[in-house]
């Protein structure tokens, strides 16, 4: 389970947080599967959709050495 989920007390706060730092980190990868997750366990699936896809091309661009 994802931490935001501990830190949260409602799905809503949960995926408010994963949006902040979506919005704080562009271009990691960490934070958009968070916020992926949150959607897909919210019941957003189209969102969570969305979302993935954008993960899924951030990913393929992420530098695993560093």
């Amino acid at each position: 389970m994802t931490a935001v989920f501990v830190w949260a007390r409602t799905i809503e706060e949960a995926e408010a947080l994963a949006r902040k730092a979506v919005e704080s980190g562009p271009g990691e990868v960490y934070p958009l599967a968070v916020l992926v997750e949150v959607l897909d366990r919210s019941g957003k699936k189209q969102e969570a959709q969305t979302e993935f896809s954008r993960l899924r091309t951030l990913a393929a661009a992420a530098d695993l050495d560093s």
